[in-house]
């Protein structure tokens, strides 16, 4: 199954978000913006998840988030990943990143002691707004997100982690959690 592990945003941000993806969306075509309810942080995406690990995977995130503390992150800044050619559009964060990045370790070393393996790509917290399906440049796009690099949509509290079902279908992506770990330990 495709699955993902995500850190969830409040719908006072994902308003803010929206707003954002609404400018964008006037200032080029070709890009799939994100609907604001399908807005996370992803920590982890399972292209393909046996049924079979999906408890082990359940306790490996226990065992990280065991003894993490909440802590706070803002959204904060915007960008492309691709260059001149850029594939997708996010926002970054701010805030308590080191404790983020740190959880991720956790969870990431936690995956591969049952045998899960990343991608290779350094971990880059950032939230996805859109994804350009055209392949141009984008450029009135990109001049906006540049103009706005120190831009900020506002701060919220991490408190636990969700593990995500993911299901393609024709009219977008269907989120389903599957379990909720608190920071802490506490589930």
């Amino acid at each position: 199954m495709r699955a993902f592990l995500a850190i969830e945003i409040g719908d006072e941000l994902k308003t803010v978000l929206s707003g954002l993806v609404d400018k964008l969306s006037e200032a080029g075509s070709g890009i799939a913006w994100v609907k604001p309810a399908q807005m996370h942080l992803t920590l982890w995406f399972f292209e393909d998840l046996p049924d079979a690990l999906a408890e082990n995977v359940s306790s490996a995130i226990r065992d990280a988030v065991r003894d993490a503390e909440p802590f706070q992150l803002e959204i904060r800044r915007t960008g492309s990943f691709g260059g001149s050619h850029p594939r997708v559009f996010w926002c970054g964060f701010a805030g308590d990143v080191e404790k983020l990045n740190n959880l991720y370790t956790s969870i990431e070393k936690n995956f591969r002691d049952i045998g899960i393996r990343g991608d290779g790509k350094p971990f880059r917290p950032h939230l996805t707004i859109g994804r350009n399906r055209s392949g141009s440049r984008q450029e009135r796009v990109s001049a906006i997100l540049r103009g706005m690099n120190d831009y900020s949509v506002g701060k919220f509290p991490v408190e636990g982690l969700t593990l995500f079902r993911s299901e393609l279908r024709p009219g977008g992506p269907v989120h389903t959690p599957m379990g909720h770990f608190l920071l802490g330990g506490a589930s």
